[in-house]
């Protein structure tokens, strides 16, 4: 198995396709690539967590759709998830590198969206290998 920056800098130029399969046939999932990234980063003993981006709440069950940046408008989500560690985050939609997580949202989503964790540290091991 790569390791998470490898297997990140593989798949960020194919993500540029509106974040489609490589064939064009398919939407990739964020959820699968967030798993895939910590599965690996558990085995380089390091312990990720995944976390969900949202838009922020219309009223007491409906929110915002979040459009990220690098697709200009093209795309918009109910939501994102991405793989976190040690004050960063791991989205190779955004960079083949990890970016911090403090700058994470500003510099990928349109307007004001919300970040928590989906699942934590002490779940991950177990949720990954399901």
């Amino acid at each position: 198995m790569n390791s998470a920056l490898e297997y990140m800098a593989n798949l960020y130029p194919t993500l540029a396709n509106d974040y489609r399969t490589p064939d064009g046939k398919h939407s990739e999932s964020c959820g699968c690539i967030a798993v895939d990234i910590a599965k690996r980063l558990l085995a380089e003993d390091k312990v990720p967590y995944i976390a969900r981006v949202q838009g922020k709440l219309i009223d007491t069950i409906n929110r915002h759709s979040i459009t990220p940046k690098p697709f200009n408008g093209r795309i918009s989500w109910g939501a994102h998830q991405v793989c976190c560690e040690d004050g960063l985050v791991y989205d190779p939609m955004v960079a083949p590198k990890p970016v911090a997580i403090d700058d994470y949202c500003k510099m990928t989503f349109e307007g004001e969206v919300e970040m928590d964790v989906l699942v934590a540290q002490d779940r991950i091991r177990e949720f990954v290998e399901r």
